[in-house]
């Protein structure tokens, strides 16, 4: 029995490692991570052996571009970032396809603000004001509030359990009483 236990939990390291690496084949990575607007990124991707060909997008990017893999499994594109940009992070979408799937993958590209300072907090909204509801509330019916709980309380396992103790002990007192009788005549 403790021989299959030991093969079981090996196999299952082998299941486990196995799917783990071919898991971290498949990424997408930008380099430099941060670029200023108008610098050269590089954006890399690694796919799936069945993948024919990538398609790169971004906002930070001018159009989508497409590349075919031709027997490869990873990809380098060189991208301008557009003049234009705000400084913020901006995602970078890798999807590997073929004819009948696809997978997506995104990395990010931080656009630093122009002195070079860390890019500014996004600017909040207000948020607008919840409606206003009409009618009667749909809350359920009367009847005393109880919060709803999964677990038993303290109290009630408590009497459980010394009712079952109870229980046993006259159990156990009438069959020593039985047996502590003299047989009848």
């Amino acid at each position: 029995m403790r021989v299959r236990t030991a093969l079981g939990w090996t196999a299952a390291a082998v299941l486990v490692g196995g799917a783990g690496t071919a898991a971290a084949d498949e990424a997408i990575t930008v380099f430099p991570p941060k670029a200023a607007p108008g610098s050269t990124v590089f954006v890399r991707v690694s796919c799936p052996d069945s993948a024919e060909w990538v398609e790169y997008s971004s906002p930070a990017f001018a159009a989508p571009t497409r590349v075919d893999l031709a027997g490869e499994t990873a990809a380098e594109q060189e991208f301008v970032l557009s003049d234009d940009l705000e400084p913020g992070d901006y995602q970078v979408r890798g999807e590997c396809g073929a004819a009948d799937s696809s997978h997506v993958q995104y990395a990010s590209v931080t656009v630093p603000a122009p002195d070079g300072s860390a890019v500014p907090a996004p600017q909040h909204t207000t948020p607008s004001p919840a409606p206003t509801p009409s009618g009667a509330p749909n809350a359920g019916g009367g009847g005393l509030a109880r919060p709803a709980s999964t677990t038993t309380p303290p109290f009630d396992v408590l009497a459980a359990g010394l009712l079952l103790l109870g229980a046993t002990a006259v159990v156990a007192l009438r069959q020593g009483v039985r047996r502590g009788r003299p047989a009848a005549k």
